[in-house]
Order: C-alpha cells, then sequence, then structure tokens
C-alpha cells in the first residue's frame, strides 16, 4: 500500500480486499480518502449520506481528484459523485487490472567469462 496523493489511484482496501480510489481530499490539511469505485446517482447519494458517508465529486479528466460534497452543492452533479468506502466493497480487488512491470534487461556481468567457444589457453 503506497502513500495517499492528491491524485486519486485505485487500490484495494486493507481490510476487506475490495477496490478501492485512494487520494488526499485537498492541497492542504488533507485526509486519506478511501471511496468505493461506484459513481452514485441522486437517490444512492442521499442513501450514504444519510448512513454517514461522505460524498466526494471526482473532478479531472487524466489525474483525477476527490473534492468533498457539500450540502449546499449537493443538488447540482456536473461530475461523478462517489462515497467514502464501506466493508465489504461493491468491487472485488480481482476486478483491478495490474499492469506487469516492463522487463529489464539484464546487465551483462563484465567480470565473467561465459563464451564457451573460446579456447583454453586464449592469451587473455
Amino acid at each position: 500500500m503506497k502513500a495517499a496523493t492528491i491524485h486519486a489511484r485505485l487500490d484495494t482496501c486493507p481490510r476487506c480486499e475490495a477496490a478501492v480510489i485512494v487520494a488526499l481530499d485537498h492541497h492542504t490539511a488533507a485526509l486519506t480518502v478511501r471511496a468505493d469505485p461506484l459513481p452514485l446517482g441522486a437517490e444512492a447519494e442521499l442513501h450514504a449520506r444519510l448512513s454517514g458517508r461522505l460524498t466526494y465529486n471526482v473532478l479531472g479528466r487524466k489525474d483525477l481528484q476527490l473534492h468533498l460534497r457539500d450540502t449546499e452543492h449537493m443538488t447540482s452533479r456536473p461530475h461523478p459523485v462517489v462515497a467514502t468506502h464501506t466493508c465489504p466493497g461493491p468491487i472485488p480487488a480481482t476486478a483491478i487490472t495490474s499492469t506487469p512491470a516492463p522487463a529489464v534487461p539484464a546487465e551483462p556481468d563484465l567480470f565473467t567469462h561465459i563464451d564457451d567457444d573460446v579456447p583454453d589457453g586464449f592469451p587473455f
């Protein structure tokens, strides 16, 4: 598990191992947010808020960020809305596709000579 940054990323919940969005909720004095990665409609958001969960706007196109929704702005929905995570989450961790790390070519060992077609007794 990596430290949270302002840019949202997919991760897994340490308790239930469900897929979650992890991000800081602000640039200053930020708190780490773990949110379920399912966008909510107006009715689902109301249910989440009534059950004590906070809701967040998902902003950005490439580098996504989570911004807390307050009661003044709950009537407009210009962005996708997600709620804080509750265990067990709605999406299993196996839903997160992992991209394999690019293969790093092995560096040649300069101190061991592995060439078999060099005859014994070669000058060096």
